[in-house]
């Protein structure tokens, strides 16, 4: 299995993976890095990222793009407004205030929200990403967000990556992936104790200006402040668009901006214009470096300002388009048990203050700020309050650029008085989680034992008379809370139990962004069968497409001067021929649009009248060189059997009979090689030949078989002298070794004289193999 990091852009996508030799920015099917952000609708399929764009312009009302800008709106945003007027599809309220985006798809309208485009270019990410890692299972990952994205928005971020089958591990920010990929690999970090080191990052990419700070040291990064701006590369693009506009309008009466495909395709060139002009908080002293990333970045004049305003040389340490998928990957292999990499702790930090208020009051007294703006995240508090009856809490942001600061509402039931009539304790988790999302997460009500109870000790237990004088305060001093941080290790740790006291976990309802578990189940629905309507689709036109290769390529050879004319009859050849000319015209009219199996079945029937030409052709026309193969073969056999028979000496170990064999198989060979050429001969080429070239293969295979044979018999090797036996002395027994030593010491003869002896002519010999 492989983790991924995704970066999704207003303009394009960027995935990296992490793997043995590092962090790698994967190619899509185009050999592309960059995906753009486009969905579009073309009769029966979806056309997904590069495609898209490339059939933009023909397609304008079916493409969709732009809708990062509309995840998790209402329709009646300003902001949504604002945004629409820029886009040529078309889109329309649905219940409760959701986008929705009418496209026509196969054959009839369709609408779908943002969320439901963002799953399909995730399948695409997902399916791409998949073939550019051979094949390996891709499921987890972690996904870059703007850091202004609000709850609404990473909740609709999360929904889209479930309707795709992805598993977030987590949201993590674009400025904070970027730290971490540029920290990752530093080295020359101080060390923790040590004063951290300061940098700023700048990211300027398609839609939005990012500006971060974050503190580093050895094996941590602390993010310490963000701000951004909604503004970027599109809105250098538009003001070029403008200006062009203007002076169209002055010179030629014409302006572009009336007529949508005509603006699209001067935004297209105006962007060129840009790349090609592209190409030719703290003190700032405290600021160790600046680091500019996204592709904008690359104007001089943005460059210029960036280094104007901090004072420093504007660093590309990093690479300006990848970094954040890159930084999204290490992030992901960080906490995937499926990769194994060093540690490096993130601390990132909440982008905008969230209050809190109580029973649907959001007066100064029922409401407080739980987290202030640019507070470290992920964090949990805990609010007490005493309480008798069943209560709603509501979250929201205090300060934020969008006309709904709403986050939701959480309402806690079960809460009764205890056995006095007294209000009870009930403590409540808020957390921000890894992915930046507020909400409750857990209500416990504290059950104290009854006053009248004894401990086993004898004491009274924790009921005392300060306890008692504060549940006889006001109601309104009754409902102040205590904020006290907790653990920030993760949710769901049980609080221990104390003596007298009981734990009770209490049901929470909740009101809050995002699809509900029945429509996020439906929509997955929804988009598993749009996979396999792409697929059976796909399947379709390769098979449409099959059949129109093949009538083009054989009507091609089947002309009076191609290539297969020659080996079919000229009626026949006609017949074909016209056939096939009526096929294109069926293809190009009522069979634009049919059925996989219709155009399996009609070249299925091509086949059955083209391919006995086709292998007739292929026959003839290899018959000469495997034929040629068999007559030197048979050339080979007889200079064998000339060599043997001249008395050659690498042929001494052979038989008679074994050239023999070869004579008569080779002459047996050569009869058939001149009755098969008799027979190709007066065989046309328009009828099938008598002889084939898999049986001239055969005859080759027998002679070569009988040959090697024969010849690869090894030579015997030769026969090894044995040292001759000792002399026995007076006819003693050789094997009498005292008798023999004593004679050898008295004799002094030696081993060297002895076998200078002369042999006995009658003694054996042995050969030793």
């Amino acid at each position: 299995m492989s983790v991924i990091g995704i970066d999704f852009g207003n303009e394009s996508c960027y995935v990296a993976a992490a793997k043995a030799g590092g962090i790698e920015t994967l190619a899509n099917d185009y050999s592309l890095r960059a995906t753009p952000s486009c969905v579009a609708f073309a009769g029966k399929k979806r056309i997904l990222g590069v495609a898209a764009k490339n059939q933009m312009v023909t397609n304008l009302k079916n493409t969709i793009f732009g809708f990062k800008k509309l995840l998790g709106r209402k329709f009646n945003d300003p902001h949504v407004q604002h945004e629409l007027k820029k886009l040529p599809f078309r889109a329309e309220p649905l219940q409760n205030n959701v986008i929705g985006i009418r496209v026509n798809y196969l054959d009839k309208e369709h609408v779908f929200t943002p969320e439901q485009l963002l799953a399909m270019l995730f399948t695409k990410l997902k399916v791409d990403s998949t073939s550019a890692l051979g094949g390996a299972q891709v499921n987890d990952c972690v996904i870059a967000v703007p850091w202004y994205f609000t709850n609404a928005e990473r909740k609709a971020l999360l929904d889209a990556a479930a309707i795709a089958g992805l598993n977030v591990l987590r949201l993590i920010n674009e400025t904070t992936a970027t730290a971490l990929s540029y920290g990752f690999y530093k080295q020359d970090l101080p060390a923790v104790e040590e004063k951290s080191r300061f940098v700023a990052f700048v990211d300027c990419g398609h839609a939005s200006l990012q500006v971060s700070i974050c503190a580093f040291n050895k094996g941590k990064l602390r993010m310490v402040t963000s701000a951004c701006e909604q503004l970027g590369g599109r809105d250098f693009d538009e003001i070029l668009a403008n200006y062009f506009s203007d002076e169209f309008g002055s010179k030629y009466k014409i302006d572009p901006r009336t007529n949508a495909r005509a603006y699209l395709r001067l935004l297209t060139e105006v962007e060129k214009i840009k790349k090609q002009m592209s190409a030719n908080k703290l003190s700032l002293d405290e600021i160790h470096s600046v680091e500019i990333v996204g592709g904008s970045t690359r104007i001089p004049a943005i460059k210029g300002i960036i280094e104007k305003v901090f004072g420093k040389h504007a660093s590309t340490t990093l690479n300006q388009d990848e970094a954040v998928s890159r930084g999204a990957a290490l992030q992901c292999a960080i906490m995937s048990p499926a990769v194994r990499v060093r540690d490096f702790k993130v601390q990132d930090i909440q982008n905008y203050p969230v209050h809190v208020s109580w029973d649907g009051d959001p007066s100064n007294e029922n409401r407080m700020e739980v987290f202030p703006a640019l507070h470290a995240a992920p964090f949990s508090r805990q609010l007490t309050l005493y309480r008798r009856e069943p209560f709603s809490m509501e979250i929201y942001y205090g300060d934020v650029p969008y006309p709904d600061p709403y986050i939701g509402r959480w309402i806690i039931r079960d809460i009764k008085p205890n056995a006095l009539g007294e209000s009870q304790e009930v403590k409540v988790k808020i957390r921000i989680n890894q992915n930046g999302i507020v909400g409750i997460t857990s209500a416990t009500l504290t059950e104290k034992k009854d006053q009248n109870d004894v401990t086993p000790d004898g004491n009274v237990p924790e009921n005392t008379e300060g306890q008692q004088e504060q549940k006889q305060q006001s109601p309104q001093q009754q409902e102040e809370m205590d904020v006290t941080p907790e653990d920030n290790s993760g949710d769901g740790k049980k609080e221990k139990k104390k003596s007298g006291v009981k734990l009770v976990e209490l049901p929470i309802d909740v009101q809050t962004h995002g699809f509900s578990s029945t429509d996020l189940n439906g929509y997955i629905e929804q988009e598993s069968k749009m996979i396999f309507n792409d697929a059976s689709e796909k399947e379709r036109v390769d098979a449409r497409n099959a059949l129109e290769e093949y009538v083009y390529e054989m009507r091609d050879k089947l002309q009076e001067d191609g290539p297969l004319s020659g080996y079919v009859m000229q009626m026949d050849r006609e017949n074909i021929v016209n056939q096939l000319n009526n096929l294109e015209n069926w293809l190009y009219e009522e069979g634009e649009d049919c059925a996989k199996d219709v155009y399996i079945s009609k070249l299925s029937n091509l086949r059955s009248h083209i391919d006995p030409i086709k292998g007739r052709c292929a026959e003839y026309e290899a018959q000469p060189g495997v034929l040629n193969e068999l007559g030197h073969a048979i050339q080979l056999a007889h200079k064998v059997i000339n060599e043997y028979r001249s008395g050659d000496a690498k042929y001494d170990h052979l038989l008679e009979t074994d050239m023999l064999n070869i004579s008569e198989t080779a002459d047996k060979t050569f009869k058939w090689l001149e009755e098969a050429r008799g027979k190709l001969v007066a065989t046309p080429k328009t009828k099938d030949p008598p002889v084939k070239i898999a049986d001239i293969q055969h005859e080759y295979q027998t002679l070569t078989t009988c040959v090697n044979s024969v010849l690869s018999r090894p030579k015997p090797k030769p026969p090894q002298q044995q040292p001759p036996p000792q002399q026995q002395n007076n006819g003693t027994d050789a094997g009498n070794q005292a008798n023999h030593d004593q004679q050898q010491n008295h004799t002094g003869t030696d081993d060297k004289q002895q076998a200078q002896q002369p042999k006995h002519a009658n003694e054996d010999t042995m050969d030793i193999d």
